[in-house]
């Protein structure tokens, strides 16, 4: 699991970084990158986010997956436990 930080339009991944945080807009800023499917973990369970297109995103938590058809929709989705990445971003351990 890593953090990625942006520069234009090049990702840069933060290995020293694994295992922290970020907040709501970095998050959206990644999963809009379309870089790489992001892997977490929130409250001991794990989750990804897999951005195959802005249209086309899956979300995945706990054993349980949905998909949205928004980056938007995929930070508002109550997906993890009755929470969005929206507002748990930062809690998210990644």
């Amino acid at each position: 699991m890593t953090q990625a930080s942006y520069v234009g339009e090049a990702i840069i991944i933060n290995k020293d970084k694994i295992g922290s945080t970020m907040s709501a807009k970095e998050l959206f800023d990644w999963i809009d990158s379309l870089a790489q499917d992001i892997d977490f973990e929130y409250h001991g369970k794990s989750g990804s986010i897999c951005p195959f297109s802005r249209s086309d995103i899956s979300l995945c938590y706990n054993g349980e997956e949905v998909t949205v058809h928004s980056v938007e929709a995929a930070m508002r989705e109550p997906f993890l436990d009755g929470h969005s990445l929206e507002e748990l971003a930062e809690e998210l351990r990644l």
